[in-house]
């Protein structure tokens, strides 16, 4: 299979959203780091806290959230990035649990090999949006994305919110993976909206920094996630979800403004550009 035409591009300005088949050497990728997560996710907590963070190496490692409150997090995070990887290597290699080095190795093969479909998604960006210099803002610089591999750890009810609404910081999302149904968007109109993910796709989102590039043209996509009937094999949810960021826009200003996830759902639909640019350092 060739990389995807992007035939449908415009969806992510109709929609919020872009649904894209995976060309086979991305889902072969896909599907092998996230078998390696799921054994990774049965580890005991001591090995996944022994690994560690590191904001060093632009934030890649392994992160226990516990949190308190309506809009906290409680789920288990692994960044991985090209720019952190001698940083984890030398962890898998200090923690030598086979089952941490088969994880981070395939994870790292994965950055690798969604890289071609993120250049080619960018370059159809700016031809679609107009977005001058988007494409080489985001092929030039593959070590300003990065992807999360999630372990929802609460045991909600059905129809609670596993993950509040928000929209993200960097220029657009890819949920590459989700092991059960119940990631939703919220429309222009207000309405929450169903997006099942199969294993052969991923969905595209713009976020904060492609708001800003587009001057308000494409909007962040205010998402959740929500329990629905299980369906997985694990007694968990599990996720891994790549951040584009873009490295010449500016960023928000998380210190100035806080949380995303505590900002009202859809915030930046209806706000003026000249208000929404204010909120970027």
């Amino acid at each position: 299979m060739k990389i995807n035409s992007f035939s449908n591009i415009t969806s992510l300005l109709t929609n919020g959203y872009l649904l894209l088949n995976y060309p086979v050497a991305l889902y072969d990728a896909v599907y092998k780091a996230s078998r390696s997560w799921d054994a990774f996710c049965e580890l005991p907590e001591e090995i996944k806290r022994a690994i560690g963070y590191s904001n060093g190496a632009a934030g890649v490692g392994c992160e226990i959230k516990k949190g308190e409150g309506a809009a906290a997090d409680f789920k288990i995070n692994f960044d991985i990035a090209l720019i952190g990887e001698s940083w984890l290597r030398e962890r898998i290699v200090a923690i030598n649990n086979p089952i941490v080095t088969e994880f981070v190795n395939d994870a790292l093969a994965l950055v690798a090999a969604v890289t071609p479909t993120i250049a080619h998604f960018a370059e159809e960006s700016e031809r679609a949006f107009g977005l001058k210099g988007f494409g080489h803002e985001v092929k030039d610089n593959p070590d300003t994305f990065f992807i999360r591999f999630i372990q929802y750890v609460a045991n909600p009810k059905i129809g609670d919110e596993i993950c509040v609404p928000h929209v993200d910081q960097s220029g657009f999302t890819l949920h590459l993976r989700e092991s059960e149904p119940g990631f939703q968007i919220l429309s222009a109109a207000g309405k929450w909206i169903d997006i099942p993910i199969t294993c052969g796709q991923t969905v595209i989102i713009p976020s904060m920094q492609m708001q800003l590039r587009s001057e308000g043209m494409l909007k962040a996509t205010c998402h959740r996630v929500i329990a629905k009937p299980h369906v997985g094999e694990k007694p968990y949810r599990t996720s891994a979800v790549l951040f584009g960021q873009l490295a010449h826009t500016p960023k928000y200003d998380k210190a100035r403004y806080g949380r995303l996830q505590e900002m009202a759902p859809g915030f930046n639909y209806d706000m003026p550009f000249s208000d929404f640019e204010k909120m970027f350092k």
